[in-house]
């Protein structure tokens, strides 16, 4: 912490010998610890993103000289030394916006049409550019200085955060808006330079976590989206994914299985207080801890932070409570899987770009991590992937969860003896599927991640693990399902939501430690990627895929067939049939008049 620290600091223009900075009042502190348990906010991100009207230690010493901390004095302190939250950013349009993409031009449906047209412009609703003042007066400010404007998840979510940019970027270059793509791209390459990895978001108290590591994902997606294949970007990334790689790396955990030793990873943080952001929520969790193990507890709720999942019962020894948390202690499926497609995706790019010695050391810490993850965390009984408690030394079995599958996105094969449909037959009897898509997992609890809801991510990851493994009539089924509760919702209340319900067509999620959501970046990019990969095939006015082409090819092959087994008897009605002309004339055309219309 003592490296990001310095170079947050060269960030922000500050000597390291500076008395004060942004984090003595928004980090950690008297200031933060009082004004977040004062009742002022309804949210306690709302304090962490306010920016100061003053230098740092001007508001400190006004603090200091504060009288009292009642409600009212605490409210008169805030309304004079900070401003209101987000008002270092201003609405933004990016100049590649194009308000007809090609994409309109491949859906018949008009009600599907109708509904990409509000996607798109979605992303300048939630284009956002940064005030000149976050750079020349950063000690003011909680927000990371980036280059290039940026698109949003949607409300509370008003910066950058690291994972959602994944499948906005997706739903950017869908839309043809390949500039703000690489922009945003190049954001996140920049902080690994200053800081050694991407933060969890753009604020100065995410620089002690990060999200799951989809930068090579992102850089590769844009790189051979290209036509031909962006390599320049590729060489200029590829050193500054390799430092990104060896973050992740270096919190490893070695585990013995039948004599030999297998290197997988896990989510770790160092946080030791309650997260900045929600700081009330974390101290309440805290209460009926003892003060011996608050300061763990405090780490492994910033460790679920850290893998996106925050919360779900993944992570709690009870499988129900936040309070027993034990992030660290569990080697989580989902993180490495996406280790194994940045390992498989820094491969190929460094192939691309001829450097034959790195692919083939990438390629074979792909291979190794494979043979680890089969080897550690695949659940022979259950055929499937499972979370194993390092700890424990046993599988996490009492839930099972969305992520226990994600290995099919990342393209690891089974283990010897089990087979791909063998997985995914355990997917179809877990009763993850659900009418409004797949529930994040078998535990309905008061956590977000948890059933009832269903998270466009997961549905993404889960769609295209299926379909790349051959499976392609269940993954069309879950996006059609996943994409009729998107537009149900959109057309019920206007808005994309963060996460809906698995059980209900149409209706939002909910549960976790702040109000739903709406907005929102990764539904929108989701809901784009699926379209474009089923519903653009379409040209009947349903807009459910190509299912109508076999059913006339069918019909076609059917009537040659009788056609031709009954020659004899056709030509003896066609002669009946002339000479009855009179008769028969009028009712055929009738009926050739119908069918043209219906068609």
């Amino acid at each position: 912490m003592g490296a990001v620290f310095q170079k947050m600091m060269l960030l922000l223009g500050s000597s390291l010998f500076l008395s004060t900075t942004p984090c003595d009042i928004f980090c950690h502190g008297q200031v933060l610890h009082t004004m977040q348990i004062s009742n002022i906010f309804n949210d306690s991100k709302d304090f962490v993103d306010s920016p100061l009207r003053f230098p740092p230690n001007v508001v400190l010493d006004a603090f200091e000289a504060l009288p009292n901390h009642t409600q009212a004095t605490l409210t008169l302190f805030y309304n004079r030394y900070f401003e209101k939250p987000g008002n270092e950013l201003q609405q933004w349009s990016p100049p590649d916006f194009d308000p007809t993409p090609p994409i309109l031009q491949k859906i018949r449906n008009k009600r599907m049409k109708r509904w990409v047209t509000a996607l798109n412009v979605l992303w300048k609703e939630l284009g956002r550019s940064v005030e000149s003042d976050v750079s020349a007066n950063p000690e003011k400010h909680t927000l990371l200085p980036v280059k290039y404007p940026f698109v949003v998840p949607g409300g509370r979510f008003r910066e950058v955060y690291y994972w959602d940019t994944y499948w906005i970027i997706h739903g950017l270059l869908i839309c043809q808006m390949a500039e703000t793509a690489k922009n945003m791209i190049s954001n996140l390459l920049e902080w690994v330079r200053l800081y050694g990895f991407v933060p969890n978001g753009g604020r100065i108290y995410y620089l002690n976590r990060s999200q799951p590591p989809f930068l090579a994902l992102m850089v590769s997606t844009y790189v051979f989206w290209n036509n031909p294949p962006d390599l320049t970007f590729a060489r200029e990334s590829l050193p500054l994914l390799e430092t990104e790689y060896n973050y992740f790396r270096s919190r490893t955990v070695n585990i013995r299985v039948n004599g030999k030793v297998y290197r997988l990873n896990n989510y770790q943080t160092n946080q030791t207080i309650p997260r900045p952001e929600s700081y009330v929520e974390d101290l309440e969790t805290a209460e009926s801890v003892t003060e011996t193990n608050r300061h763990q507890l405090y780490r492994d709720i910033a460790a679920g932070a850290e893998s996106g999942w925050d919360f779900s019962s993944r992570w709690f020894s009870d499988y129900r409570s936040l309070n027993h948390s034990i992030t660290s202690n569990i080697i989580p499926v989902c993180l490495n899987s996406v280790l194994f497609r940045v390992e498989t995706e820094i491969s190929r790019m460094f192939q691309s770009i001829g450097n034959e010695e790195k692919a083939a050391e990438y390629s074979a810490l792909a291979k190794q991590r494979e043979d680890a993850i089969n080897a550690v965390l695949f659940d022979h009984q259950r055929h499937k992937w499972s979370d194993f408690d390092h700890q424990l030394s046993q599988f996490r079995r009492n839930v099972t969860f969305a992520s226990d599958f994600l290995p099919l996105w990342a393209h690891v094969k089974p283990p010897h003896g089990v087979t791909v449909a063998d997985v995914v037959e355990a997917f179809e009897d877990s009763g993850l599927n659900q009418i409004g898509g797949v529930s994040t997992s078998t535990a309905n609890t008061s956590q977000q991640w948890d059933s009832p809801n269903a998270w466009a991510p997961l549905q993404q990851m889960l769609i295209e693990g299926l379909n790349d493994n051959g499976h392609t009539s269940l993954a069309r089924s879950i996006a059609k399902n996943w994409l009729q509760s998107n537009l149900v919702w959109w057309e019920h209340s206007g808005t994309m939501a963060e996460k809906y319900s698995a059980f209900e067509v149409g209706h939002a999620g909910g549960g976790g430690e702040y109000v739903p959501q709406t907005g929102f970046g990764w539904t929108n990019g989701v809901a784009l990627m699926l379209i474009n990969s089923f519903e653009t095939q379409s040209n009947s006015g349903s807009g459910h895929g190509v299912w109508w082409v076999f059913v006339i090819v069918g019909i076609c092959v059917a009537f040659a067939v009788i056609l031709a087994v009954n020659w004899r008897r056709l030509r003896k009605w066609l002669s009946a049939a002339r000479r009855n002309s009179r008769v028969l004339t009028k009712p055929l055309l009738r009926t050739n008049e119908s069918v043209a219309i219906q068609q």
